[in-house]
């Protein structure tokens, strides 16, 4: 196992090896971010490879099992497993009767709109496509930890 840790909101991916030097190949020593410079998929702060994970740290974090392949398109912003179910039945259950507490836009002339977060924190990423915007990542809220931390 590796682990990625993000310190600054206590988040981590566990990546297990894969198969033969599949994690290696992906985000190990060859990788531009190695070994410090991996983007959180939570924060967007930096997370860095940690040799061993220290004992009284551990349980503060938040891990995720993932595969190497997992782990790459997580650290790409395509968002963890659990978060790539983006039917049109999933959509429409966190968007029934959801306030929208955020919407984050970026630009200057027109507006990117990268994704709306709702008032109980979850997160719907959007992309264009050609018959609109698609949601291609529906984020929960943070871990517990993150929003003890925020409101504190």
């Amino acid at each position: 196992m590796i682990h990625i840790v993000c310190m600054n909101c206590s988040f981590g991916l566990r990546v297990s090896p894969g198969q033969d030097g599949e994690r290696d190949g992906i985000i190990g020593p060859h990788d531009e971010w190695f070994p410090d410079r991996y983007p959180c998929c939570r924060c967007g702060g930096l997370m860095t490879i940690a040799a061993a994970v220290d004992k009284d740290t551990f349980p503060q974090l938040e891990l995720v099992d993932v595969s190497p392949p997992e782990a790459l398109a997580a650290l790409h912003g395509l968002g963890l497993p659990h978060e790539r179910e983006c039917s049109p039945t999933a959509v429409q259950k966190v968007m029934t009767g959801a306030h929208v507490k955020r919407v984050t836009i970026r630009n200057s002339h027109r507006s990117i709109l990268e994704y709306i977060e709702l008032e109980n924190g979850t997160r719907l990423y959007l992309a264009a496509s050609a018959f609109g915007a698609t949601v291609y990542r529906i984020s929960p809220r943070g871990s517990y930890v993150e929003e003890v931390l925020r409101d504190g």
